[in-house]
């Protein structure tokens, strides 16, 4: 379906549904730099988000207008299933009564979907208040909110390389500022702390962490703890909140210096740090 675009005279709104993990939030991010610099940028931002710490942490630091939603992942467990019918209707109504707000003073109310739980009743309310709603793909194979979301969807664009999923166009990896590295991989390095002449290990599950990715590399080090050292690797390792392993304790005790974090800060300066990743695709 064609939609028109926003008037450059006129004023427009955009709302972004999408979140719950760092993998929905930053690619939206990125989208609206880019919608900044843009001939007619939009005049209003509204996220529409879960209510995960995440969600918060990230848009917050963003500075970007943010409202959490009582959505729930949809599961066909039977406390799972109430969970997800218990906070639908509650967020239908917040992301509508979001949308006619926003139209109060703008001629036009757009919507970017990236996917994840939340995003599921902003775009049905979308759909209910007749506003456009444009879905980014991010995952190959999509999730199942990304898979419904697509049936209401005006336009469906394709960031994924395998582009097995029906859209309208491809657009690619979605990549933020903040995720490409700002400085020379030796300044990199010396600025999380690390030896700059000496290789660095980025291990990193994502901005919630992997549960299973650091299970493997708690093996990982104990097996090939002597390699590393003999070649000289450091290791910069996103864990994630509340990781099951002490892994400061853990690299101490091997000893393998290393820099640990709950969370990367600016994701490119780590990027730019690595000489290898070890990450969960």
């Amino acid at each position: 379906m064609k939609v028109d675009r926003p008037s450059t005279d006129r004023p427009w709104a955009l709302i972004v549904a999408g979140g719950g993990t760092g993998g929905h939030l930053f690619p939206a991010i990125a989208v609206i730099e880019a919608l900044r610099e843009s001939t007619a940028p939009p005049t209003a931002i509204h996220w529409l988000c879960s209510d995960r710490p995440i969600d918060a942490e990230v848009l917050a630091a963003q500075g970007l207008e943010h409202e959490a939603l009582p959505a729930r992942p949809f599961s066909i467990r039977p406390v799972g299933l109430l969970r997800f019918i218990g906070g639908w209707a509650p967020s239908l109504r917040q992301c509508r009564a979001s949308i006619r707000a926003l139209r109060d003073d703008h001629q036009h109310v757009v919507m970017l979907s990236t996917g994840g739980f939340a995003a599921a009743p902003a775009a049905q309310a979308a759909r209910v208040e007749h506003c456009p709603i444009h879905a980014v793909v991010l995952d190959d194979p999509p999730g199942k909110a990304t898979r419904w979301i697509s049936t209401k969807a005006h336009t469906i664009h394709d960031a994924t390389l395998g582009g097995t999923f029906r859209h309208d166009q491809s657009v690619g990896p979605i990549v933020r500022r903040d995720a490409i590295a700002p400085m020379d991989k030796a300044s990199c390095k010396a600025r999380w702390g690390l030896d700059p002449a000496k290789p660095v290990l980025l291990i990193t599950g994502g901005s919630l962490g992997a549960r299973t990715l650091n299970a493997f590399i708690e093996r990982f080090v104990h097996a090939h703890c002597p390699a590393l050292r003999s070649h000289g690797w450091q290791i910069l390792h996103q864990t994630g909140r509340e990781p099951a392993v002490d892994f400061e304790a853990l690299y101490a005790d091997l000893g393998l210096p290393a820099r640990v974090e709950t969370m990367l800060t600016p994701m490119g300066l780590a990027w730019g740090a690595a000489d290898f990743a070890l990450c969960r695709a």
